[in-house]
């Protein structure tokens, strides 16, 4: 009976796709990547541009000016950014967050190939060991035991 063999990279391989830890901490570097990304947008003032359509209604005192008729207002704001301080303050803590995020993914990874090569090898030593029982040991013992009776 042969074991149908498989590489040792595509093991690898699989489970660096396939495992859903890495996979969830994969999708938290993302995550903190895109955070660190925007927090760095912080630096760059904020525009609002704004209008506004009140409806008044009637006219309750026809004798006024301009009453009963409907104003429009339109703004403009600038948001300046000056606490420099807080934002390199998020954009470090960010970054502690990613290398955080990074180093338990690089340790989960280590962890699971780790115990994936102790696997592999073990397979791989009782792949060796059938053979050698298939191939040299039972055709000898046959051949000795033929030979003795």
């Amino acid at each position: 009976m042969r074991i149908k063999r498989f590489d040792d990279k595509t093991a690898i391989n699989w489970l660096r796709e396939g495992n859903p830890e890495l996979r969830a901490l994969r999708i938290a570097e993302d995550r903190e990547r895109l955070r660190v990304r925007l927090s760095k947008k912080n630096y760059i003032p904020d525009i609002t541009l704004s209008a506004q359509y009140i409806k008044t209604g009637e006219a309750e005192s026809p004798n006024v000016p301009e009453t009963g008729k409907d104003p429009i207002s339109i703004g403009f704001s600038i948001n300046i950014p000056i606490w420099a301080n807080k934002y390199n303050a998020e954009i470090r803590e960010r970054y502690a967050s990613l290398d955080s995020i990074m180093g338990r993914r690089i340790d989960k990874e280590n962890e699971l190939l780790s115990k994936l090569k102790l696997n592999l090898y073990k397979l791989r030593d009782s792949e060796r060991k059938i053979r050698l029982y298939e191939d040299d040991l039972i055709p000898k013992a046959k051949e000795a035991f033929n030979q003795s009776i």
